[in-house]
């Protein structure tokens, strides 16, 4: 099952799928650049993933998972119950996480971990965000 533009749809995309879904419309945008000078006119392909997490979820290289208020969008409070269980089962939260709770798992087969080195940047952008309230 994946959520695909605010829908949910059956379906499979495979946890490394390393663009086998960029010629899929299904669950990308298809999107292509401007010709430009700099790119001698040519249009560039630009894949961007309509499924939960974006383009990640179509290459298959880094995993973001949407916050529960931006997910339960047009979605039914039943189904998100049930996508926040998958959420658990599936992960196995690293060490370096230090999350425990009813929302990330330990025993699933996709590792996850946070960055070992931030960017001060990085810190500073998400301190925004949160004081600003940006989803």
């Amino acid at each position: 099952m994946s959520l695909v533009a605010g829908i949910i749809i059956l379906g499979y995309i495979p946890l490394l799928g390393y663009g086998k879904h960029f010629d899929n419309p299904k669950v990308n945008w298809m999107y292509h650049s401007e010709p430009e000078q700099a790119t001698g006119g040519r249009k560039i392909f630009q894949p961007r993933g309509k499924v939960v997490g974006g383009s990640s979820s179509i290459n298959g290289l880094v995993y973001i998972r949407a916050k529960s208020k931006i997910l339960i969008c047009g979605i039914l409070k039943e189904s998100m119950d049930g996508i926040i269980t998958l959420f658990y089962r599936i992960l196995k939260s690293e060490k370096n996480m230090d999350i425990q709770d009813q929302y990330h798992g330990s025993d699933g087969e996709l590792s996850v971990s946070s960055p070992k080195d931030l960017h001060p940047l990085a810190t500073s952008f998400v301190k925004r965000v949160l004081i600003w309230d940006i989803p």
